[in-house]
């Protein structure tokens, strides 16, 4: 298994999490801006995350250790808890849509990097790799194993 640019930032926001509330405590840091546009603190967006993290691993009926794996690593043959996982945050951000569809914006922003012309060839390639899936946990783990193959990131 292969830690996956995704994984990657979401173990790096849960990380963040921690750090935040271990230092900072109740302290309201620097507005920023949350993939659906509005401008939060980044408590509220780190608040956020962690109630979509937390409500996808339930979703799944992960272990705290079952979502400790599914955050840090990634894994082309990942079962079906794990891909519906994965498909349950896209849904949180909006990346997939409630009619199963792909946002391409959504998915920009969710996929979030420093060279953004790269990333868009990439999630406009991968939309087109991953629509035929069959639910939305099917088309998560598409998205996901291309991104990560186009990134040549996992």
């Amino acid at each position: 298994m292969n830690n996956c640019p995704r994984q990657l930032v979401t173990k790096r926001l849960a990380m963040n999490f921690l750090l935040l509330f271990s230092i900072f405590g109740a302290i309201v840091v620097k507005n920023v801006q949350t993939a659906s546009g509005a401008t939060t603190s980044a408590k509220e967006t780190i608040l956020e995350i962690k109630a979509s993290v937390d409500n996808c691993a339930k979703e799944a009926g992960f272990t705290k250790e079952q979502l400790n794996t599914a955050l840090t690593n990634y894994d082309k043959n990942a079962d079906d808890k794990v891909k519906c996982f994965r498909g349950c945050l896209m849904k949180a951000y909006k990346v997939i849509t409630d009619s199963e569809k792909i946002d391409e914006n959504a998915a920009i922003k969710f996929y979030h990097g420093d060279k953004l012309d790269s990333l868009k060839v990439a999630v406009q390639k991968c939309i087109a790799n991953a629509r035929d899936g069959s639910n939305h946990c099917d088309i998560a783990h598409k998205l996901e194993s291309c991104m990560c193959s186009v990134l040549s990131a996992c």
